[in-house]
């Protein structure tokens, strides 16, 4: 589990189940290097659908602590396909997804581990 801020708001990562982190790894490993430097840019190489699947999982093994320390409240309605919060746009969800594969394939993202 990792604690991560975007634009000024906590939020928390779990470790991804093993099946849905080989899936990722495959999509973004050959890609690490442009990830690192361009997120953006890596992702347009992947067919959208897949990059679709990506954001959904990342943004669904997240959390966001709620305001005043009251708790943590899931960011993803997987039911829905969409975020639970309207604050959170294409550049936080860019964010989000950095900071959930940094977490997760360190070891694999040149520089990072």
């Amino acid at each position: 589990m990792a604690e991560f801020e975007v634009k000024g708001i906590t939020y928390k990562s779990t470790k991804l189940p093993l099946k849905p982190a080989i899936d990722l790894l495959l999509d973004v490993g050959p890609l690490a290097i442009g990830f690192k430097d361009n997120p953006v840019l890596a992702l347009s190489n992947i067919p959208r659908e897949r990059v679709h699947d990506i954001i959904a999982i990342c943004l669904g093994s997240c959390e966001r602590q709620m305001p005043g320390g009251t708790g943590w409240a899931k960011i993803w309605n997987k039911a829905a396909g969409q975020v639970m919060f309207d604050d959170i746009g294409l550049m936080e969800t860019g964010a989000i997804v950095v900071q959930v594969l940094t977490d997760n394939f360190a070891d694999f993202l040149p520089g990072q581990s």
